[in-house]
């Protein structure tokens, strides 16, 4: 929608969300309200011209750590690596129980639709572990609509000087960093974890 935002990458995850500009920071331990400031998040985001919410929808997801997270679900013209994605569908946050850095405002999943965290009703409490209904993530969206190769990759790379021009790795859309790399590859399927129930076909998560 024209604002600009640091955001986590996640590759265990695929849900893309930022947090509202009016939302509740919980303890991510017992649930208790907390003042903002606990949870750290970055600058907020308010709903754009190019924003719509999607009714009788909620945004539901919990991470490994405890981190969790409730809100509505909207759609939001998204860019990110200079590929612009509209209508794209993703989570606004309107309370968090979140370890924040001080500086992001929000994540940015890559790992398959299934994983989304898109939940009838607008009442979290009454939804169902597992029975999300899936919706396309960004990095799905953009190579869906040929806006891009279905590939991405990381090259990591700890910043030890922690200064302002160390970056810390690098995320390529659609191939391989340009950075110096060896000759040796290795590659491995995408192993099936499961049945879709309502279809009878195999989901990759």
């Amino acid at each position: 929608g024209g604002e600009t935002f640091y955001v986590v990458v996640d590759t265990g995850s695929s849900d893309t969300w930022l947090i509202n500009s009016a939302f509740t920071c919980v303890d991510p331990t017992d649930s208790a309200t907390i003042p903002e400031e606990d949870c750290a998040f970055g600058p907020t985001y308010s709903l754009t011209s190019t924003a719509s919410q999607i009714d009788n929808r909620n945004f539901n997801i919990s991470y490994a750590d405890g981190e969790r997270l409730n809100g509505r679900m909207i759609t939001e013209d998204l860019t990110f690596a200079g590929i612009t994605v509209e209508n794209q569908t993703m989570g606004l946050v309107t309370e968090a129980g979140w370890y924040g850095d001080g500086a992001s405002s929000g994540l940015l999943g890559l790992a398959y639709s299934t994983l989304t965290n898109q939940y009838n009703g607008n009442d979290p409490t009454a939804d169902i572990k597992g029975v999300n209904i899936p919706y396309n993530p960004l990095f799905t969206s953009m190579y869906a609509q040929k806006l891009t190769a279905p590939l991405f990759s990381i090259a990591l790379d700890r910043d030890i000087a922690r200064s302002a021009q160390a970056r810390g790795g690098v995320l390529a859309v659609g191939g391989i960093p340009n950075i110096p790399h060896g000759t040796a590859w290795a590659s491995a399927n995408i192993s099936v974890v499961g049945i879709d129930a309502a279809t009878g076909q195999p989901e990759y998560q």
